[in-house]
C-alpha cells in the first residue's frame, strides 16, 4: 500500500471514529431539544445561553488557549515529550483556572443581575477550559477513542441529569446549570482516567521552557478564538441585551439544530487538521488538501439540504409558540455554520505552516464584519438581521482564509459546483419555510432518493464490505 493510500485509510478511520462518537453524542443531544421546548421558558434558555457565550469567550483567555499548543506539539511526538507537554499544560491550566475563579467572583459579585446563581455560573465558566485542555490532550497523545467516548457518555450523563433535575424536580435554570457542571466534571474525570493522562502527568515534569514554547504558539490563537466568538457569541450577547432574554432564547433554540451540522463539521475539521500536520512534508500534500476540502464542502452542503425539510417537519411537533417562531432563522444559521466550519478546514493551512498571525487577521476581519452587520441589519430586520449577519460573516471568514492561504501555498476550491449547491440549498429552504407538512415530507423523500441514486456506487461498495464482514 503506497503512502498516499495509507494516509487516506488513516484519515477515513479517524473520521469514522470521531464521527461515531461526536455524531452519536449529538444524536443523543437532540433528545435535549424537547426538554428545552417543554420544560424551560425562552427566557430561562436565553439566560443560560448568555452565560455559555461568556464561558466560550473567556475560556481561551483563562488558559491562554494552551490546548492549541498541546495538539500541535504532542501529535507524533515521543512519550517523554508528551509527558512534558501534558504535565506543563495541566499544571498551568490549574493555576489559571483557580485564579480566574477568584477574579470572576469579584466581578460577578458587583453585577446584581448575576448574583442569584453566582457560584454556579462561575463554576461552569472556569470548568469549560479545563474540559478543552483534557480533550485536546487525549487527541494529541493518540487516545482518540477516549475523546470520542467521553462525548457519548457525557451526553448520556447530561440527559440523565436534565431528566431528573429539570423534568421531574422542575428546577429550571438551576437544574440546567447543575446538569452542565456535573457533565463537565464527569468528562474531566473520564478522560483523565480512560485516556491514562495520569500516566503522563507529573508535577516534576513541569517545564518553563515547554510552557514558553506552548504559549508562543497558542497566544496568537487567543485572538483567533476570541474574535471567532464574535461570529456567534456576540450575536447572542447582542440579542440578549438589545431584544431581551426571551428573544435570545428563541435565537439560541434555532442554533441547537445548526449544532447538529456543526458537530459533523467539527469532527471532519479535527481529522483535516491532524492529517494536514502529519502529511505536510508529503509531495502530494496540496493535491490531497484540495481533494479533502472539495469533498468536505460538498458533503456539508448536501447534508444541510437534507436536514432543512427534516427540521421543518420536526417544528410541527413543537408546542411552545416562542420556540416555534425560530424556524425562520434556521436556513441562515445552518449555511453560516457551514461557512464557519469550512473556514476552519481551509485555515488548517495556517496551522501547518505556523502562520497563526493569518488566523488572527482573518478572524478579526470576520468579527468586525459580524459586529457591523448585527448592529445595522438588526435595526431593520430585528433578530432575523442578526441571523443574516451570522451567515455573511461566516462567508467573509471563509473567503479571507482561502485568499490568504492560497498565497502561502497555491490551491483552489471549485466555487462553481459550490455555488450550484448553495442555489439548491436556497431553493429547498424557500420551499421548506412554506411550512406545509405534506410538501416537506414529499420533498424529504425526493431528496433522499436523489442522494441515494447519486451516491449509489459508494453506498453499494460499503454495503458489500459490510456483508463480507458479516459472512466472515
Amino acid at each position: 500500500m503506497d503512502k498516499n493510500k495509507l494516509a487516506d485509510k488513516t484519515m477515513i478511520k479517524k473520521t469514522i471514529i470521531y464521527f461515531i462518537g461526536n455524531f452519536s453524542s449529538k444524536v443523543l443531544g437532540t433528545l435535549i431539544i424537547p426538554i428545552y421546548a417543554i420544560y424551560l421558558s425562552a427566557s430561562e434558555l436565553g439566560n443560560y445561553d448568555f452565560q455559555q457565550t461568556i464561558a466560550q469567550f473567556v475560556s481561551p483567555i483563562i488558559v491562554l488557549a494552551i490546548w492549541e499548543g498541546i495538539l500541535r506539539y504532542t501529535i507524533g511526538s515521543s512519550k517523554e515529550k508528551m509527558e512534558n507537554i501534558v504535565s506543563t499544560s495541566i499544571i498551568f491550566s490549574m493555576i489559571m483556572c483557580v485564579a480566574s475563579f477568584v477574579i470572576l467572583h469579584i466581578i460577578y459579585s458587583n453585577i446584581s443581575a448575576f448574583n442569584e446563581y453566582l457560584h454556579l455560573y462561575i463554576l461552569m465558566i472556569t470548568l469549560t477550559p479545563v474540559v478543552s485542555v483534557l480533550q485536546f490532550s487525549s487527541r494529541g497523545i493518540g487516545k482518540n477513542t477516549s475523546f470520542v467516548f467521553s462525548g457519548i457518555f457525557s451526553t448520556i450523563i447530561n440527559i440523565g441529569l436534565l431528566i431528573v433535575l429539570v423534568v421531574f424536580m422542575k428546577m429550571g435554570i438551576v437544574g440546567l446549570l447543575i446538569s452542565t457542571i456535573g457533565t463537565q466534571i464527569f468528562t474531566i474525570i473520564y478522560i483523565y482516567i480512560h485516556a491514562k493522562i495520569f500516566e503522563l502527568f507529573s508535577f516534576s515534569k513541569f517545564s518553563l521552557n515547554s510552557l514558553k514554547i506552548l504559549l508562543s504558539y497558542s497566544i496568537p490563537l487567543i485572538f483567533n478564538l476570541v474574535f471567532a466568538w464574535f461570529l456567534n457569541g456576540f450575536s447572542r450577547f447582542f440579542v440578549n441585551y438589545t431584544f431581551g432574554a426571551t428573544e435570545n432564547g428563541i435565537f439560541a433554540f434555532s442554533l441547537k439544530f445548526a449544532a447538529i451540522l456543526a458537530t459533523i463539521g467539527q469532527v471532519i475539521s479535527m481529522v483535516v487538521i491532524e492529517d494536514a500536520i502529519l502529511s505536510k512534508d508529503d509531495k502530494h500534500f496540496i493535491n490531497r488538501f484540495e481533494k479533502n476540502i472539495g469533498i468536505i464542502f460538498s458533503t456539508m452542503l448536501n447534508l444541510s439540504i437534507l436536514l432543512i425539510p427534516l427540521i421543518t417537519i420536526s417544528y410541527q411537533f413543537i408546542t411552545n409558540n416562542d420556540f416555534k417562531s425560530s424556524l425562520i432563522y434556521i436556513p441562515f444559521v445552518m449555511l453560516g455554520t457551514i461557512f464557519i466550519n469550512m473556514s476552519t478546514n481551509v485555515g488548517s493551512i495556517f496551522n501547518v505552516f505556523s502562520k497563526t498571525t493569518s488566523i488572527f487577521i482573518t478572524s478579526l476581519l470576520a468579527a468586525f464584519s459580524n459586529i457591523i452587520g448585527v448592529v445595522i441589519l438588526s435595526h431593520f430586520f430585528g433578530v432575523l438581521g442578526v441571523a443574516f449577519s451570522y451567515l455573511i460573516s461566516g462567508f467573509v471568514l471563509l473567503l479571507c482564509r482561502y485568499i490568504l492561504g492560497s498565497k502561502i501555498i497555491y490551491y483552489k476550491i471549485n466555487w462553481r459546483d459550490i455555488s450550484i449547491q448553495i442555489i439548491i440549498y436556497t431553493f429547498v429552504s424557500f420551499i421548506s419555510l412554506l411550512n406545509i407538512l405534506i410538501i416537506n415530507i414529499v420533498l424529504e423523500i425526493v431528496l433522499l432518493l436523489f442522494y441515494v441514486y447519486l451516491y449509489r456506487k459508494g453506498l453499494a461498495k460499503y454495503i458489500n464490505k459490510f456483508k463480507e464482514r458479516l459472512i466472515k
